[in-house]
């Protein structure tokens, strides 16, 4: 799944990129688990650029060589017969030269549906 949207100032102005894409799981047992997981996990970053970002946007956007600040989410993964493998990694860019970087490994048992712990 993806979410792309620009986030602007009341002029229009684009101040925050946002870009998300998580997995969506077709097993049975992981569309109970994994998928909401990822889904709300998504909705929490996307409410991080709004609520966090934005308002810094905001407040550096008289400045001088402003760009635009960005959130990406990103995913790999991998699918064998017994689990799903997912690499999340989530870049914040504060449009200048700072950039923080996340990067989250889950492993998903089909047999429990659960996360596992290695």
């Amino acid at each position: 799944m993806q979410t792309k949207k620009t986030l602007v100032s009341d002029g229009g102005e684009p101040l925050v990129y946002v870009n998300v894409s998580y997995p969506a799981f077709e097993h049975r047992k992981l569309k109970k688990t994994a998928n909401p997981f990822y889904e709300e996990l998504a909705k929490k970053f996307c409410a991080f650029a709004a609520n966090s970002l934005l308002p810094r946007a905001k407040a550096a956007m008289g400045e001088k060589d402003f760009k635009p600040y960005s959130a990406v989410m990103i995913y790999n993964g991998e699918e064998t017969p017994e689990y799903a493998a997912v690499t999340l990694q989530a870049f914040v860019f504060d449009g200048h030269n700072r950039a923080d970087a996340n990067i989250m490994r889950q492993k998903w048992d089909k047999k429990s549906g659960l996360m596992s712990k290695n």
